[in-house]
């Protein structure tokens, strides 16, 4: 079994929309970086990543900037290398359910 462990290192969000304005219906917006791949020598691999979260109209902007950390078996860590090497990239919509949910319960959304 494959566990991902998440590190923020930097939060960083901006309110555009005026406080004494109420909220109009927004639709949001993520999009999450795979800065690079690094396998340690304990087997596990480090993916640093920022996660860009924007809202439509502009009424904030959230940026996270972290670390990936995933371990598991040897064959699973394998596979998850080979993949990112093939296709230069690590599935985003695996990442993006991990990260969604640790967004959700950061921003208390759920």
């Amino acid at each position: 079994m494959i566990r991902v462990n998440v590190a923020i290192g930097n939060i960083s969000a901006e309110r555009f929309w005026d406080i004494k304005k109420p909220i109009p219906p927004i639709q949001i917006a993520t999009n999450i970086n795979m800065v690079s791949m690094e396998r340690k020598p304990d087997g596990s691999v480090e993916v640093p990543f920022v996660l860009t979260i924007v809202y439509n109209p502009s009424i904030a902007q959230i940026s996270l900037k972290g670390t990936a950390y995933v371990i598991g078996e040897k064959a699973e860590i394998e596979k998850i290398v080979k993949h990112a090497q093939r296709h230069l990239k690590l599935k985003i919509e695996d990442l993006r359910l991990i990260m969604s949910g640790n967004i959700k319960r950061l921003l208390k959304l759920n």
